[in-house]
């Protein structure tokens, strides 16, 4: 095997893809790893907790991956295996046919032990030497090439909280054996033989108190059982519409159906050349999906509407988060960068220090919204500065994956859902003409900004579903004045740029992870982290009014009130009657719009009262400065 050096950070390459340097032997300082060919698979098994350093789900009080590599090697499996800081690294061939997706660390193999499984990819690479430590191979080597195919009794069987419970108590073994020989043969597409040895090595290696061969033998893994086994193998065998068919199908064709939940898209993986298309992969694919079905089944009347259905299921089955995983895989060195991010924007005062801090925080908080337990969005960092300082660049060059940014050339409205779906389909969404934005939709688009919900349609659904909300809203504006509603102020958190946007350090990928991992473990220590104080709302408050934006009717008032007159002179009115003395010089407004100016006004003259009538609202406002004048000056 031809390996190729290349300098890390922590686990982690220390540059980005298009800038990394590739040696022929180890860099003498700092930390390192290698890239690994594509056709491994490694299998992760954390023993011990990364945050407290216990032993976690140990098996006869040892570590699990000590029992794994006991059977392995017992069964003369060949692998190369490597030590880390939390247990072991397993590298085996990838098995043709095995569904290629990476598995979390919930995810149990058929012996019943949790571990991790990390598919390869072109830009895959080893960690072989951490945080100034040298991981060391306790089986073959960085170079050997001579391993076996991972073996189907350490395949992704479930998550650990499927409906089928991987679990055998004493006193009811035996039941619960034996219907697990019929899970994996009749749902999970396992041999009787391969079913037959795997309860052999659990029984042998996983089980406190195992079973006496004899009673083993006799009672469950008898040639009663093996002949219905049997039976039922044959029967799965035979083709038919079924999710489970389509699955097979898919695995013979070595590819595999996600759902994307962030960007609402349906992905498909490992696509064989046959089945490639350039263009219009949603609605192409399908068809040739179809195509293809029909052929492996054999049945020619299959609708192209029951395969979409069954594209559905899988990538149901499939579903991810993107995002969610990025910020699960890195642990935060401990450094805080957000002085860097101060000093990227200019930002000087604690207060919008703070604001820039939560914001970040929410961001990292979303991903793991859920409809059980639903997490609010509080604000929206509104970056206020002239034309052309990279406001925009700045959110987008702090996004990992540039599909995980949207931003919106026009006006957000909540009646156009394309857009909505756009925006709706990134972690962190600019809100693009966001002065137009304000003026024309603000009670909607207020609203909008804070449900922990939303109404989506996904790829070939017929209807709607709710779904959880992971996206972070962000604006940018050069307007002096833009926000012209005020009940909405602790949702806008604007703050001023007054100089060039370089976001310098961020452009290395590791000081851009851990800062993202940074934020995650505010998060994980606190899920409220990215509340605002009443003090901080108070001061929010205060701040947005130098960029508030006169309401209709409000500029022209607060030049004729005579605010100093003595209160005997001033009037009870209703804003319709108002609107017909030309005096005030609002003829040309609704009622509507003087009574929402006058309700503005009286935020700052707390003089001006009101009072509800039968005839309607009234307000005790002052004369006007002239009243024999006749404003015309329109």
């Amino acid at each position: 095997m031809n390996v190729k050096y290349i300098t890390f950070t922590g686990k982690h390459p220390a540059e980005k893809k298009e800038n990394r340097r590739y040696l022929d032997t180890p860099p003498k300082r700092g930390d390192y790893g290698a890239s690994y060919s594509p056709k491994y698979l490694k299998v992760d098994i954390d023993d011990f907790n990364h945050k407290t350093g216990e032993l976690e789900n140990p098996i006869h009080g040892k570590a699990r991956s000590e029992t794994i590599v006991a059977i392995l090697d017992a069964q003369g499996i060949k692998y190369n295996g490597i030590i880390t800081e939390h247990g072991k690294h397993l590298f085996f061939r990838v098995p043709e046919g095995l569904e290629k997706k990476n598995k979390n660390p919930r995810w149990l193999c058929p012996l019943g032990v949790k571990m991790e499984w990390k598919f390869p990819t072109s830009d895959d690479h080893i960690p072989l030497k951490v945080n100034g430590v040298k991981r060391k191979f306790f089986k073959g080597s960085i170079d050997n090439e001579d391993v076996d195919e991972l073996p189907y009794f350490l395949y992704p069987l479930q998550m650990d909280n499927a409906s089928f419970k991987v679990e055998f108590p004493e006193g009811d073994r035996t039941q619960h054996l034996g219907a697990y020989l019929f899970y994996l043969v009749g749902k999970k597409g396992y041999s009787t033989e391969q079913a037959f040895e795997i309860v052999r090595l659990m029984n042998q290696y996983i089980f406190e108190s195992p079973i006496p061969d004899e009673l083993l033998n006799s009672q469950i893994l008898n040639d009663s059982t093996f002949d219905k086994l049997a039976g039922m193998e044959n029967d799965t065998k035979k083709k038919d519409v079924t999710p489970e068919t389509f699955r097979k199908f898919l695995i013979g064709l070595g590819m595999n159906i996600s759902y994307n939940e962030l960007l609402n898209v349906v992905e498909f993986n490992n696509v064989p050349d046959e089945y490639r298309t350039v263009t219009d992969v949603q609605n192409v694919m399908p068809i040739k999906l179809q195509y293809g079905f029909r052929q492996y089944t054999g049945l020619k009347n299959i609708s192209k509407q029951q395969v979409t259905d069954l594209i559905i299921l899988e990538g149901d089955e499939n579903s991810y988060n993107p995002v969610r995983e990025y910020l699960q895989e890195i642990t935060w060195d401990g450094v805080d960068r957000f002085p860097d991010i101060f000093k990227i924007l200019g930002v000087q005062s604690d207060f919008e220090q703070s604001l820039i801090r939560k914001w970040f925080y929410q961001t990292a908080a979303l991903p793991f919204n859920t409809l059980e337990k639903p997490i609010q969005p509080e604000g929206v960092l509104i970056l206020h500065g002239a034309e052309g300082i990279g406001k925009t660049r700045f959110f987008q060059q702090l996004v990992f994956n540039p599909l995980w940014f949207q931003s919106l050339d026009k006006e957000l409205t909540t009646k156009n859902k394309d857009v909505l779906i756009q925006m709706l389909s990134a972690w962190i969404g600019e809100l693009g003409e966001i002065d137009r934005t304000f003026r024309a939709n603000r009670s909607d688009v207020k609203n909008f900004m804070t449900l922990t919900k939303d109404s989506i349609r996904k790829p070939y659904a017929r209807e709607p579903v709710t779904k959880p909300r992971s996206t972070s809203f962000c604006g940018t504006t050069n307007k002096a004045e833009f926000l012209n509603d005020d009940t909405g102020f602790r949702r806008w958190w604007v703050i001023p740029v007054n100089q060039k946007i370089d976001v310098g350090v961020f452009a290395e990928a590791d000081n851009l992870h851990q800062f993202w991992s940074q934020c995650y473990a505010a998060f994980c220590e606190n899920p409220q982290c990215f509340r605002l104080t009443e003090e901080e709302r108070q001061q929010l408050e205060e701040c947005n009014k130098e960029v508030m934006e006169m309401l209709p009717a409000e500029d022209e008032l607060r030049l004729r009130l005579d605010f100093d007159a003595p209160i005997e002179r001033w009037n009870w009115v209703q804003p319709s009657a108002l609107k017909n003395l030309p005096e005030y010089d609002v003829t040309s407004y609704s009622a509507k719009e003087i009574g929402a100016a006058i309700r503005i006004i009286m935020k700052d003259v707390p003089k001006i009262r009101y009072k509800h009538t039968k005839k309607g609202t009234m307000y005790l406002i002052p004369p006007s400065i002239n009243n024999t004048d006749r404003f015309r000056n329109r």
